[in-house]
């Protein structure tokens, strides 16, 4: 734990962040836990976390829909749903 320093725990963050969009804020999240029970329980003396490079997820692009379009979006699966059963029981 001596040996941690921010250098570090950035270059760890940023192979995290390359599995998915929202990767590397809950690495840095998590990690920020775990140093900070470190600190607590007197491992080391202060949080290199706190200097890593903060990581952001993207928000998503949420559409409402109408209730016709809803209604159509149901009545797609459904039929889609019959056709994939027809398909297999023959």
């Amino acid at each position: 734990m001596k040996y941690t320093n921010v250098e570090y725990l950035d270059s760890l963050l940023a192979c995290i962040a390359k599995a998915s969009p929202s990767a590397g804020e809950n690495g840095q999240e998590i990690l920020n836990l775990a140093i900070k029970e470190a600190v607590i329980s007197g491992y080391i003396k202060i949080n290199p976390v706190t200097g890593t490079k903060s990581y952001k997820r993207t928000k998503p692009k949420i559409i409402i829909f109408s209730r016709e379009k809803k209604e159509k979006e149901q009545m797609f699966r459904f039929y889609l749903y019959i056709f994939i059963c027809l398909c297999y029981n023959f």
